[in-house]
């Protein structure tokens, strides 16, 4: 049990590292609208300096991303082009289940 634990702990570990390492940004978002992942790209984008692990979508990303979230609830899937804190960045978005939304930040010069 012990050495199972120990890996788990260390997956996690990796699958954080590698998601704070993507140039992309990564948002996720639960049925209740909180903020269950967001990795570095994510924030700086959104530039949140509240932190937004935690709390709600409505609180803590900027209104044109909550606008998208909603778009993504109702068509399951959507893609927009945007500019967030003057960075022009393409949002992909997809609806997941019963599980939530998860949103993908692509900077402009990424997107071409």
């Amino acid at each position: 049990r012990s050495r199972s634990l120990d890996f788990t702990a260390k997956s996690l570990a990796l699958h954080h590292s590698l998601l704070n390492a993507m140039p992309i940004g990564v948002l996720g978002i639960d049925p209740d609208n909180m903020v269950v992942m967001c990795n570095e790209t994510c924030s700086v984008v959104c530039v949140n300096k509240k932190g937004m692990v935690g709390n709600s979508a409505d609180e803590v990303v900027p209104e044109v991303v909550k606008r998208f979230i909603g778009r993504v609830k109702s068509e399951k899937r959507a893609s927009s082009d945007n500019e967030i804190g003057g960075r022009r960045v393409r949002l992909i978005g997809a609806s997941i289940e019963d599980k939530g939304v998860i949103i993908v930040f692509v900077p402009g010069d990424a997107a071409r």
